[in-house]
């Protein structure tokens, strides 16, 4: 019998300064740096006035199927290396000094790797970035549940994603999987989709685009208001687009024929559904 490894990485931010306890509201980015990359943090910090938070850590891939990252205002950014492991870095500076209490972690035993980021009772403005470094290699799961922060990544392989936000976005090239579900109120939604089984991509007033190279299962896109952009090599579906008081432009060529559905649906954003 194969052995099982649970690991379960839950990164807490205990800040216990007086505050308000509805977390969109008391943490902003404000005028905060949206760092490029850890390089570019570490360059930030050498000469500011600022408190600012670094964690480094690293989980074994044996028997990982499947992360589920919980953040508030950090984006969130999985990069693809050579590596045999799962390496995490969680950076970011404070809008002030004087936060007595720095971030800590703690480790526990559960039957997936997850990391939470909780913040009590801090107010004001702050800035951060979650670096997933993930080897090549397939996962069965991920779920990411934001509040303001990014969603982002290059070549994201997984069976099974789960992306949300409230107010950013979600931008994602040469993304794998079998079944993907995409949200946000807000932010944009921008994926490029090498294969895709199943996805179902809804926002509020946000925009949505899609690139899609092979259709292996039913695709649905909604909006109230944002407009959404299907671009595809080929289609092997029967196409439904409706609007309420948006406009509607379907491709000539595109042939809504096949063995799967692709639903498209807004109340006043525009649709577009062309060939690549």
């Amino acid at each position: 019998m194969k052995k099982t490894l649970l690991i379960t990485s839950i990164l807490i931010l205990a800040l216990l300064v007086a505050g308000c306890q509805d977390l969109s509201q008391s943490i902003s980015r404000g005028k905060l740096p949206a760092f490029g990359s850890y390089e570019d943090y570490q360059t930030y910090i050498k000469d500011m006035d600022k408190d600012y938070f670094a964690y480094e850590h690293t989980m074994s891939i044996d028997d990982l199927e499947s992360l589920d990252l919980e953040v508030v205002f950090e984006d969130v950014r999985f990069i693809y290396e050579d590596r045999q492991d799962v390496e995490v870095k969680y950076f970011g500076v404070f809008e002030k000094k004087g936060n007595k209490d720095k971030p800590k972690l703690k480790e526990s035993l559960s039957s997936k790797a997850k990391l939470h980021v909780a913040w009590e009772g801090f107010r004001g403005e702050a800035s951060g970035v979650m670096e997933v470094r993930l080897p090549h290699e397939d996962f069965k799961e991920i779920r990411v549940d934001n509040v303001s922060g990014d969603i982002e990544g290059h070549n994201l392989r997984f069976s099974q994603v789960n992306l949300e936000t409230v107010s950013g976005h979600i931008h994602f090239k040469e993304m794998h999987g079998k079944t993907l579900n995409l949200e946000s109120v807000s932010g944009e939604i921008l994926v490029s989709l090498s294969q895709a089984s199943s996805l179902y991509a809804e926002t509020v007033s946000g925009d949505i685009k899609v690139g899609l190279d092979k259709q292996d299962g039913d695709l649905s896109l909604s909006s109230v208001s944002g407009d959404i952009s299907l671009s595809a090599s080929q289609y092997a579906c029967l196409i439904e687009a409706d609007s309420v008081s948006g406009n509607i432009k379907v491709d000539s060529g595109v042939d809504g024929s096949g063995n799967y559905d692709i639903k498209v649906e807004t109340v006043s954003g525009d649709i577009s559904i062309t060939n690549k």
